[in-house]
Parts: structure tokens; sequence; C-alpha cells
């Protein structure tokens, strides 16, 4: 990991930002060979100019930030490829939305007219041949489940179910639980009390605790260990919920209303809701 603005950033991370920042960059010159086409002599005196390479590099850096502020380079969060992509689609509309106001107050800050459209058209779908590329390293999880019970049968069903996410179940790990309560064909790699060197022999990535009864059970140090070193830990009710877009009844916990993110709006999610209600209210989109 490294840290950039007091947060800590994976590597692979960092690097696809860097590397997705060069791609918008390539597109935007690429746009200004295509939007002078028939009169390549104004490209080149446009390419030749430092401004311009300013004015790209603020472009550039834009839609990296915006996607890190949607947690598209958070790959711990399950998702699906369409999910991605329509997220990724999403994100750069949001990106759309500063330069809007940027350009509307500072027009000579626009690179060209038409240059920046034909920018993100052709950066939209590099990024994603980029991440689908990757994908198949990056985005592939080992997962170990705490618990043998129902509840751990439950979540072992739903991975199941979502072979889009590319995410394999590494083992089971035992709390006290019959062994017969086990779910068909389940890998039980030990007890909970073996948790740290399990999860660094399997190199598991999350782990989702579905202990039928957690307490004097739960190994509370070794996750708050294993949180620390970049495992992420969640419980089977969250898993669940993004699994299955549905809130498991049978199985939830009235603690799971007070730990789960549902009900949290993210400060770019308001920023952007402001900005549109701001733009509608000055254009006379408001009703009246």
């Amino acid at each position: 990991m490294i840290r950039v603005f007091r947060q800590y950033v994976a590597v692979r991370s960092f690097l696809l930002m860097i590397l997705e920042a060069l791609i918008v960059g390539a597109c935007l010159i690429a746009a200004v060979w295509l939007r002078f086409w028939h009169a390549p002599v104004y490209g080149e005196v446009m390419l030749g100019t430092p401004f311009f390479w300013l004015r790209a590099s603020g472009v550039a850096f834009i839609f990296p930030i915006v996607f890190y502020c949607c947690q598209l380079y958070d790959f711990s969060t399950l998702r699906s490829r369409a999910d991605h992509v329509m997220q990724l689609i999403q994100s750069a509309g949001y990106a759309c939305i500063p330069l809007g106001l940027l350009y509307t107050v500072w027009p000579d800050l626009m690179p060209g007219r038409g240059i920046v459209l034909i920018g993100i058209t052709l950066a939209l779908p590099s990024i994603a041949v980029c991440r689908v590329a990757v994908a198949s390293g990056v985005l592939e999880q080992k997962v170990l489940i705490l618990g043998i019970g129902e509840l751990a049968r439950s979540v072992a069903a739903a991975l199941a179910s979502r072979e889009d996410l590319r995410v394999t179940v590494a083992g089971y790990l035992t709390g006290g639980e019959p062994s017969a309560s086990a779910p068909e064909g389940a890998r039980i790699l030990g007890r909970v009390e073996e948790l740290i060197p399990i999860v660094r022999s399997t190199q598991a990535d999350r782990i989702i605790v579905a202990l039928e009864e957690r307490r004097k059970v739960l190994p509370v140090r070794d996750l708050v260990r294993l949180r620390m070193e970049g495992v992420r830990v969640e419980d089977a009710q969250s898993a669940l919920a993004e699994l299955s877009g549905r809130v498991a009844l049978n199985a939830i916990q009235p603690s799971w209303f007070v730990f789960s993110e549902g009900f949290r709006r993210s400060d770019l999610m308001v920023l952007m809701k402001d900005s549109i209600d701001l733009i509608c209210s000055t254009t006379g989109f408001s009703r009246k």
C-alpha cells in the first residue's frame, strides 16, 4: 500500500489510476486529430501550444479522481462485469458535471470545441477494455467463511449463484458447530482459533462471518489484525444483501441495522444532487 492524501491506497489501484489518466490524455490527443481530420495543420498547431497540454492534463486527472470517489478502485466490492461497466458510465457522467461547470465559468479552459466529447467517447471503451484485461487477475477473490451452520450454507449458495463475480470459497472454519451441519462438499480447514495461519496459507481476500453463535467464539483480535492487513471482513447479513440485493429476514440481527452501510449517502452523491438542482434551477427546468 502507498499513502495518498493521508489515505492508504493499494499499489494496483494507484497504478490503474495513472494508467486511466494516460488513456484519457491519449484519447484527447486522438480527438484533436479526428476533429481536424481534413485540416491537420490546425491539429498540429493546437498540439504545439503548451496551454493545450495543461488543459488536457486537467481533464485527464479529473476522471480518475471521480472514479476514486465512486469507489471504482475498490476491488474488494462484489460487483459483476455488467454492474462494473454501468458504474463506469455513471462515473464518467459525474465527471462531466464539474467539467461543464468549469467550462461555463472559464470557457478559455476548454481544449477545443468537440474535442472533450470525442475524447470521452474514445476513452470510455478503452478504459472498459483495460479493466476487463486486468479483471482476471485483480478481481478474482478467495473467501473464507466462518461457520458451518444454516447461515453459512445460505452464504455459500448465494456465492455459487453469482458465477459472474469470480469469487471462490477457499474453505470453512468451524466455531463449535457439529460437523453434521456443514454444507455438502464443504472444505473445512480448521477452527476459528486458527484463523490467521489459515488466511495466510490460503491467501484469502475476504472473510465472511456466518457464525450462528458469536459469544466467546468470535476471534475479534484476529479479525481486527487481519483487517488492518487489508483483508476485508464482513458479516453474513451484509454479504447476502450484496449478493442477492435482498435482506435475509430470517438471518438478520438487530445490530445489522446499526452497522450496515445501506443507509449512508456519500458526499459525492450529495454534491452531484446539489449540482444538478442548481443547474436545473438556473436554466429554467425547475418547476414554477
